[in-house]
């Protein structure tokens, strides 16, 4: 488990059974090995040669984070990622999509505004959104 909720590439390599100084034959510089992460982000390392790893650290999928039990966000998730939620109708995720255009969401409750979701949908939903 990695120390809290942030922690350094050289914190998860640990986590993961490796060091920072050595991946597999390919060592990380130690100005990457002390890059701080969030939980939500995914590495990925590219092995080019014997130099270092290219490095890239980005946020996970929305599918991803949804699965592992992090919330969806209304602003920015997808019309697809929407699709994950329970009894989601592809109509009421156009509309969620459509209307941030125009105002955020700033609430799960603000869902009420869509003419079929009601106050037992967004229960369901209440864990996962916002």
């Amino acid at each position: 488990m990695l120390p809290g909720p942030t922690c350094t590439l050289a914190d998860a390599l640990a986590a993961a059974g490796r060091t920072a100084s050595k991946w597999s034959h390919h060592p990380i510089p130690p100005e990457a090995a002390n890059e701080h992460l969030e939980t939500g982000q995914r590495i990925i390392f590219t092995l080019k040669g014997d130099g270092p790893p290219e490095l890239v650290i980005e946020p996970m999928a929305p599918a991803t984070r949804f699965t592992l039990g992090f919330k969806l966000d209304l602003n920015r998730v997808s019309e697809t990622d929407l699709l994950l939620l329970p009894q989601m109708k592809p109509e009421w995720a156009d509309i969620i999509v459509e209307r941030r255009k125009q105002m955020p969401w700033k609430r799960v409750e603000d869902l009420n505004d869509i003419p079929g979701i009601g106050p037992k949908t967004i229960e369901k939903w209440r864990p996962t959104s916002m």
